[in-house]
């Protein structure tokens, strides 16, 4: 009582008003006894016990529920663990993918955001985040597994910026390919050739990250030029694409 006294004074006049208790060594921690500077006395950590209680305190037997506790919560925390490795190497290569996206290395981040989906198929955001990277380089079949392989093409909030940012990528992919798929069918008409030629050239210009779309546009110039009787245009278009991409062997 005086020590808690003597605080609350030094407290009032400002000073420092917190005290901590002092262990008495000369008695036992457990039982009280005197042992004074006895040489039996058994000193663990910073205090000291009798002759009688220190090999108690020493091998103190716990008792059989708190040890079997204690077990359970060991191998519960190993397991915990292991299953949380799974999810650290999902997050981690989510985290990767997500930086490189902003960078936009979309090529190099779409293996970290599919390596993230395979061990987390439910998170939006990965999803959304693979199909941008994906949709960004043309890969318009894996930006199509991620969206639609994800909870059957729900998300959870339709609003997000970043959810209507793919999904307007998406629209603009798929009327690209669309659009190319009517110009294919057109191309196989008699006289269809230039209109096929300028659908074509649409559908590339709606989906520059396709080159193939471009590539095929010029392949339906030359045919549009052959059906014009513009042979120069035909083999000048045709002479480019050999150049750009040569066939196997030539």
């Amino acid at each position: 009582m005086c020590v808690q006294k003597a605080s609350q004074e030094a407290k009032q006049r400002g000073q420092l008003s917190s005290y901590v208790p002092l262990i008495n060594k000369s008695i036992c921690a457990r039982c009280n006894t005197y042992i004074g500077s006895s040489s039996d006395a058994v000193q663990i950590g910073n205090l000291r016990f009798c002759a009688a209680c220190g090999p108690l305190i020493k091998d103190w037997d716990y008792p059989q529920w708190l040890k079997v506790s204690l077990a359970a919560l060991l191998l519960l925390l190993v397991v915990a663990l292991a299953h949380g490795r799974t999810y650290f190497h999902a997050g981690r290569e989510m985290y990767v993918g997500e930086r490189l996206v902003k960078q936009g290395r979309y090529a190099e981040a779409l293996p970290h955001l599919k390596e993230t989906l395979r061990t987390a198929p439910q998170s939006d955001k990965a999803a959304l985040l693979a199909a941008k990277a994906a949709l960004l380089i043309g890969d318009v079949d894996t930006a199509d597994k991620a969206l639609h392989g994800h909870n059957g093409g729900y998300f959870e909030d339709a609003n997000k910026p970043e959810f209507k940012e793919v999904n307007d990528l998406w629209t603009r992919a798929t009327g690209a390919l669309e659009k190319a798929g009517q110009a294919a069918k057109l191309a196989q008409q008699d006289g269809k050739e230039i209109e096929a030629a300028q659908l074509m050239h649409a559908a590339a210009a709606g989906y520059p990250e396709l080159p193939s779309l471009a590539f095929a546009a010029e392949v339906y110039d030359a045919g549009a030029a052959f059906a014009r009787k513009d042979y120069d245009m035909f083999l000048a278009i045709s002479k480019k694409q050999w150049s750009e991409h040569p066939a196997p062997g030539t």
